[in-house]
Order: structure tokens, then sequence, then C-alpha cells
């Protein structure tokens, strides 16, 4: 294959974790970085503890970004020490007013949607005047709704944001060196044991999931 279908690996990271940036690093970093324009200072939402989450964590941190993280109380005190500021149960049903308790009534700069469906509308409700929310996931559906009427008047930007580029995974790859982001690695299995790797999947790992051949 031509060499421009490749980006150099970061030479911080074992092979194993080089082999989780594409794809949920690079669509964490194109979102907050590419298309957001995390900063220091920012506020970040991230409402999930999925593969892309977690990267969104560490990268926003590494920003210099203030990280509310919203999931299941389980993983609460392994998200707290991947360096995130707040952890919000997301199935309490004052999440929202805690997220504007936690921000002093301002909301998010940056929501990182990896839920979809009706999950927008309340994404939209937690962003900051002049936020943005990045739309990855559907794990609640492919059809998204929010009210119009609130997102008009905070002046939201919305990203539906796929995956990234290969000059966007190369600037990835170069902060990844200069930062000294880890990956998280939920689980390793060698080829022959694939069928454990997807049982890990289905049940939901904290984490990638690497394969070793």
């Amino acid at each position: 294959m031509s060499e421009e279908w490749f980006v150099a690996a970061p030479s911080s990271l074992s092979d194993a974790e080089a082999a989780t940036l594409p794809v949920a690093g690079l669509t964490a970093w194109f979102a907050l970085v590419e298309r957001g324009g995390v900063r220091a200072g920012d506020t970040v939402v991230v409402p999930s503890t999925g593969g892309v989450a977690l990267f969104g964590l560490q990268i926003a941190k590494a920003s210099g970004a203030e990280v509310i993280v919203s999931g299941n109380l389980d993983k609460r005190d392994r998200v707290l020490a991947l360096g995130a500021d707040h952890f919000v149960d997301r199935y309490r049903e004052d999440w929202v007013e805690e997220i504007y308790r936690i921000t002093g009534d301002r909301g998010a700069d940056h929501v990182l949607d990896v839920v979809g469906g009706s999950h927008l509308d309340k994404s939209v409700q937690i962003a900051a005047v002049g936020g943005h929310i990045s739309q990855i996931g559907a794990m609640e559906g492919f059809t998204i709704s929010a009210a119009v009427m609130l997102l008009l008047l905070k002046d939201v930007t919305i990203h539906g944001i796929g995956t990234g580029s290969r000059r966007a995974l190369e600037r990835l790859v170069s902060a990844v060196d200069r930062t000294a982001l880890k990956p998280v690695i939920g689980a390793r299995h060698a080829l022959p044991d694939l069928d454990s790797a997807f049982d890990d999947l289905d049940r939901g790992a904290f984490g990638k999931i690497v394969i070793e051949i």
C-alpha cells in the first residue's frame, strides 16, 4: 500500500497502545481539537465511559480543560484516576442540574455526545452560550432531536463527527509524544482467543480491547 495510507506511530507508545489511536483516539481528537478548538480553561462534558469518551477525557485534560464525566457509578473511581475533575451519575434525574451546579450555572463549553437519539436535547441543555456539541455516537438511535429554541438562543454549534483525517492523526501522534498520553487498554487477547475478546466487548470493557498477533 502507498505510504500515504499510513502515519508513523508515536515513539512513546508500545505497538498495542499505538493500535488504539485509530479510530477512537482520532475521533475524540478531531472533535475536541480540530473542530471544537478546545483550550485551557474550557469545560468539557463527556457523558460516557467508552473508548472515544476516555480518549476525550485524556485529550481534554492534556489541553488544560476541566472535565466532567457522567456515566455509571461503578466507573467513577477509574474515571477520576484518569484525571476527570468531576463525576456525575448520568442516571440520576437531576444530572443536568448537577452539571450547572459544578459549572456555576454557566454550562459546558464542549459536550462530547456519544449517545445520540434524544440525548442531544440534554447536550443542548448543558451547553454554555456559544458552546460546541460534537455529535459522534448513536447508542440511543440515529435520529437525533433537541428543543430548537434553546439551540438558537444559546448559539450552540453542533459538529457531526465520523472520525478524522490523516493529517489530524499525525497531529494526534505528535501530541501523544509531547504530553505522554497513555491509552487505556482494558484487555489484551491473543489471536486464537478472539472469541473471548468479543465476549469482553459485549460486556463493555473499560478501555480498548487489543488483539495481539
